[in-house]
Formats: structure tokens, sequence, C-alpha cells
């Protein structure tokens, strides 16, 4: 879906993302890293986090979906709530949610939210 991969081109601009209803993408960067024993650096990188607690609406998400797609605000929370719908049905069944070069939510065996990190991007 379309909301999952906005969420992806929003955390790379903005420090937190906030899916209404679901929770919130927080992100912080690392500055670039040198090992001065081994003469080598890692680049600067982007941590992300998931957090349950940041369900309220900030209207970012949903102005950037109504911005990208043509709709009016109130078109676009509508599809917002249906993505949250069905990401819930979906981690209720047990299913994971990949959203685009962030990672992945999932339900654990004690029904708590975990995000694994993709770090390949």
């Amino acid at each position: 879906m379309k909301i999952a991969k906005y969420i992806g081109d929003l955390i790379y601009d903005y420090e937190c993302v906030v899916i209404p209803g679901l929770g919130g993408f927080i992100s912080t960067q690392k500055s670039a890293q040198i090992n001065k024993l081994t003469h080598q650096f890692k680049p600067p990188v982007k941590d992300i986090h998931f957090n349950i607690h940041l369900k309220a609406n900030d209207g970012l998400l949903i102005n950037y979906v109504a911005r990208n797609e043509g709709l009016s605000y109130k078109e676009a929370k509508q599809k917002v709530d249906k993505f949250v719908l069905l990401c819930n049905n979906a981690l209720n069944n047990g299913k994971k949610i990949n959203f685009n070069r962030i990672g992945y939510i999932y339900r654990d065996s004690k029904e708590n939210i975990v995000f694994n990190q993709d770090n390949s991007v």
C-alpha cells in the first residue's frame, strides 16, 4: 500500500512520523565514527525506533497523503484510517507489516508490537 511508502519517504526528512491510531516512528541521527586503531570509519546512520504510545494525529502523514494523491484532508484521513485498520488486522493475525526503507513491525508471543529496522538502506 502507498501509505507505507509515504511513511518511508517522511522518516528520512522528519525525526518523527506518527501513524494515527497505530504508533510512530522516531529517527535519531548518528554521526560518522572513526576507529583510530583500524583506521576505518563508519558512515553516518539514522537509527529508527517504533513507539506505540505516539498515536495522536499530528497531521504530517495525512497532509502528505493528501498532497501526493490530490485528495482533501478528509479523504486522506479516511485512507490513513483504513491503512491503520488493515495494519491492526494483519498484526492480530500474526503477520508482519513492512514499511518501505524502514523495517517491519509484528506482534511477539506476548502480544507486544516489535520493530526490526531495515539496516540495508
